[in-house]
């Protein structure tokens, strides 16, 4: 029977993705079997008996199959006519409108047979929005990324293996295979309707030699074997003009795409990158801006790019690529090429890119010559995609024993503590069973895997250094076991080292220029210009630098303007201008002329009378100071207003509130959470805490085990805005948003009634401070420390903390993926039972009109266009794309908040958290509320003080200026303090 493979259809031509992302959770930790590498595949262990299945398809479609979500299953029953190793492949459409990619399960016969099945990826797939386009200074703007809603058809596979499909063992007869949905639509729509299971016989492409043999006399049958990489349309390659000729021809002619208009992506992060390295760099503009490469966010093991080609004859060609890895120096990237969704040959995966400060030219091919691909004339697909190729099995065994190394840490500092005793003998090799036995196998595979990473590299170098150096640190542990307490705070940075080395050598950046077709004896492009041209483009640039202005982001093409400056990293400026031009100008007619500035900029030109009509990303103290000196337009004027405020919750614009006005609408929307490891929480046998007497029932058990409960009140005089940037001096401290935490949950206020006066000083608020005061009196809590650090190594498994830990902990702490999660924090019992889990929250900045605003009608439209959904989505989205993980931002808007792809356990929690969310008013003068709370706790925690009467010393200080500064603005005061 022929294969009826499942097929992507878009204007006539099938893209077919087969793509995996497999997230590794330890056997120890998950409970599921491992799985074992062998002859291209990964299948379960205990199973190097069973022949891979030869036969027919079984083909499941139809009217059993439905939609997959979190608690739902697509179950079907396959009589497998031999008991052998199967390949699944699944035909699904993603719902639209989530930036995430959907996850499943899948169970044999009710159980995970190994843990690279339980939780695989189904990618969605995006494309640029449009052309690339330039603004009015010559400068190209980056396309919006849209998703492409279609069937798409995927081989599960594990794609840290090169792309080798996940292989299952059935039993001969009847089998249950389950596919598990991972993923919830709470809030939205389904997130995939599963359209077609197939299990079939894995495929493994053949040698060059024979795919050339092959191909030498005639075009590909339309029946052949698909490959684990990506099987082709059941129809055969994509033709445009009818069936191809008889005989096969070197062609005389090029065909050349630039890469940065790919067709397909895996991943929105994906987008056009800029290049002025070369003027080789296709196309070059000189000192203007080109979206010219793509690339810079291609890191990650799955995330795969397509182009369609259209192919002028029947031939042979050979492809011709300009690209740059110059990210990892002694490690080269792997990428595996697809044509028309299939890997045509076996030396097509696993390609190595390696390291070179400058762009190069790359054509595959072996000793005898490059490769030739058989082509039909019509549309084609090459597709590249990022795999870890053969150095999978290496980074394998590097995790395992990341793990393993991990759990010896985790042993010795439940005895030492994270500062051991080194005048002290604990005797670790005799309370910890097997210590020095663990530590000697444990460098036997790290010596192991530095050498094969060396053969595979041709060398080793100091790229090597992490290995070599925590190996001979453990050999040296063995010889002399009462250097362990001594050394073990270098032993935890040398595990951190090891991780970052893994990690560096898991996302290998690959960029690219373009991707040619050529003939077989052309000669291959020049990479790079020669001397004087590279002269001429550096003195082009030098005399551009004199006159190009790249702080300037105007563009016209309205009747009317709005001038809008904004404080922020250029990046920043570019997206917003961009989404602003290419959207909101087309649908309102009013031209955004953007304008980068430093923040303390805005004040002197407000008071001179040349500020803006709009200023981006202000800090949220700023809106009310400017409505207090009758420098802020009052948005609540408008009819829509309170439309547009039911875009928010209400903490996250009540900061913006002044005497009955709104100056200013939020940008994003944070609060306090609460974070902890999983793994050794369960180790411990606890669960995380409900409540603060959990938590002080919870403090003495870390204790014994040399663990802290930490609440990050340290302020580092720095905050993340949500534009991504790190900003200080404004708003609340983070030692004042975490006292919030505890004043609301008692019912306490900052302020009295219209912020005449501190309410700090009432005995519901010093109650507060004294239970904030006493985690670090009493219970030995720290008062400075690197929350992060601690987090990580395993030193303060809970943590109470801003959300921005997530981002932190996201990119700086790979190796943890799967071993944490983030809460609600901890809450106050309330008469009848009910827990109040109130936190402090923040808006990060705000976007504001100026008084002096030329057109406050235009302004307004572009700020509710701003804060609207679609709008900070694809801001969310572009910043993504530019920085990844660590410039999430969570958005204001709360239709909005649904879209950024926080998996749905995170997005179920932050959306709880941001319910219990209360504001901290801005009052004039306030800025003294954060300092003297800091002040007054370091009082208390640092010198000893008694809580009570250093907090009524600040706050009489507090009501003092908060007086003078309402005097001063002419409003209206209470008795003088």
């Amino acid at each position: 029977m022929r294969r009826l493979n499942p097929v992507v259809r878009n204007a006539g031509s099938a893209v077919i993705f087969l793509l995996a992302q497999i997230f590794f959770c330890a056997a120890r930790v998950c409970g599921a079997q491992a799985a074992v590498y062998a002859d291209g595949f990964l299948k379960p262990a205990g199973t190097s008996g069973v022949l891979p299945y030869a036969g027919e398809d079984m083909i499941f479609a139809g009217a059993d199959l439905t939609v997959i979500d979190a608690g739902a299953s697509v179950k079907i029953s396959a009589f497998a006519p031999a008991a052998a190793l199967y390949q699944l492949e699944i035909t699904y459409r993603p719902a639209p409108g989530r930036s995430s990619s959907v996850g499943v399960g899948v169970l044999v016969n009710g159980e995970y047979q190994y843990a690279e099945c339980m939780n695989v990826e189904l990618p969605r797939l995006w494309k640029n929005a449009s052309a690339i386009v330039e603004d009015a200074n010559g400068n190209d703007i980056r396309p919006e990324q849209v998703e492409c809603v279609m069937d798409i058809s995927k081989v599960l596979t594990d794609i840290s293996d090169g792309g080798a499909a996940l292989l299952f063992a059935l039993q001969e007869g009847v089998n249950e295979v389950e596919i598990r949905g991972l993923t919830s639509a709470a809030a939205g729509p389904p997130p995939a309707d599963i359209k077609k299971i197939v299990l079939g016989a894995p495929y493994i492409p053949p040698p060059y030699q024979e795919y050339a043999a092959a191909h030498a006399d005639g075009p590909p049958s339309a029946d052949r074997p698909p490959s684990a990489d990506g099987p082709p349309s059941a129809d055969g390659p994509p033709s445009a003009d009818g069936p191809p000729s008889a005989g096969w021809t070197a062609v005389g002619s090029h065909v050349r795409v630039q890469a940065e208009a790919a067709d397909y992506k895996t991943d929105a992060i994906l987008a056009p990158g800029t290049d002025r390295s070369s003027y080789y760099t296709e196309p070059s503009k000189g000192a203007s801006i080109a979206l010219n490469i793509i690339g810079g966010t291609w890191n990650m093991p799955g995330q795969a790019l397509t182009w369609i080609m259209d192919v002028p004859e029947d031939g042979l060609y050979k492809i011709n690529m300009r690209l740059r890895q110059n990210e990892t120096q002694g490690l080269y990237a792997s990428r595996t090429l697809l044509v028309d969704g299939v890997c045509p040959f076996a030396e097509a995966r696993g390609m190595r890119f390696r390291y070179s400060r400058d762009w190069t030219v790359f054509t595959p091919g072996g000793e005898d010559g490059p490769y030739l691909f058989a082509l039909t004339k019509g549309r084609h697909e090459i597709t590249l995609v990022n795999v870890l190729g053969d150095m999978a099995e290496i980074l394998a065994e590097t995790r395992r024993i990341q793990n393993e190394l991990r759990n010896i840490y985790t042993d010795i500092l439940m005895i030492t503590g994270s500062s051991p005793d080194v005048l002290r003998d604990y005797a670790l090799e005799k309370q910890i069973p097997g210590l020095l036995e663990n530590f000697a196998a444990q460098a036997e595979a790290l010596e192991r895997v530095a050498g094969a990473v060396k053969e595979r590299n041709g060398s080793g170098g100091g790229e090597l250094a992490p290995l070599d150096k925590l190996a001979r640190q453990m050999r040296e542990f063995v010889k002399k076991p009462y250097q362990i307490a001594e050394r073990f705070t270098s032993f935890q940075a040398n595990i951190s080292a090891l991780e970052q080395w893994r990690e560096t050598a898991s996302e290998r950046i690959l960029q690219l220029d373009y991707i040619e077709l050529a003939p077989p004896d052309s000669p291959a492009p020049k990479a790079e210009p020669g001397f004087f041209q590279k002269i001429r483009f550096g003195f082009v640039r030098f005399l551009a630098s004199f006159t190009m202005d790249y702080t300037d982001f105007s563009n016209s093409g309205g009747e009317r303007s709005v001038l809008a400056w904004i404080a922020a990293g250029r990046d920043q400026a570019q997206l917003i201008n961009d989404q602003a031009r290419t959207d909101f100008t087309p649908r309102h007619g009013v031209a955004v002329n953007l304008r980068l500035v430093a923040t303390d900029m805005v004040l002197p030109a407000v008071a001179a009378g040349n500020g803006p009509d709009l200023w981006l990303s202000a800090p949220v103290n700023v809106p009310v100071d400017y409505a207090a000196r009758n420098a802020a337009y009052d948005l609540i004027h408008f009819p829509d207003a309170d439309e547009v405020k039911a875009r928010f919750l209400p903490a996250a614009y009540q900061p913006f509130e002044f005497g009955g006005g709104l100056y200013a609408l939020p940008e994003g929307h944070t609060c306090t959470m609460m974070f902890y490891r999983t793994d050794i929480l369960e180790r411990l046998g606890l669960t995380p805490p409900d409540t603060w007497d959990d938590v002080i029932k919870m403090i003495p058990v870390l204790s014994y085990n040399n663990m802290q409960f930490l609440i990050d009140g340290t302020d580092t005089g720095q905050t993340l805005n949500s534009t991504g940037q790190m900003v200080g001096g404004a708003g609340m401290s983070q030692t004042a948003a975490l006292y919030a935490m505890f004043l609301y949950q008692n019912g306490g206020e900052f302020y009295n009634e219209g912020g005449v006066s501190s309410a700090l000083d009432t005995e519901t608020a010093l109650g507060a401070f004294l239970q904030f005061t006493k985690f670090y009196t009493n219970y030995g809590m720290p008062v400075s420390y690197n929350i992060f650090n601690r987090f990580k190594s395993g030193e303060a498994p809970v943590a109470v903390s801003s959300l921005s830990l997530y981002s932190l902990l996201s990119t700086g702490a790979p190796e943890l993926k799967g071993l944490w999660k983030m809460s609600v924090v901890p809450g106050t019992p309330k008469a009848g039972g009910a827990l109040d889990q109130s936190v402090g929250s923040s808006p990060g900045a705000g976007v504001m009109m100026l008084k002096n605003a030329k057109d406050p009608e235009a302004a307004w439209e572009f700020m509710k266009w701003y804060t609207s959904e679609d709008a900070q989505v694809n801001y969310a989205r572009g910043m993504e794309s530019l920085m990844g993980a660590a410039a999430r931002i969570n958005p204001s808007n709360v239709a909005a908040m649904e879209r950024i792809p926080w998996t749905d356990e995170e997005r179920a929690v932050i959306k709880e958290a941001l319910s219990w969310a209360k504001a901290v008013p801005e009052v004039p003068g306030g800025y003294y509320s954060s300092r003297h709370i800091v002040n007054a706790f370091r009082a208390v925690t640092v010198k000893g003080e008694n809580y009570r009467e250093t907090m009524l010393d600040y706050v009489r200080e507090i009501n003092q200026e908060i007086y003078q500064k309402r005097t001063e603005l002419g409003l209206w005061t209470e008795a003088s303090p």
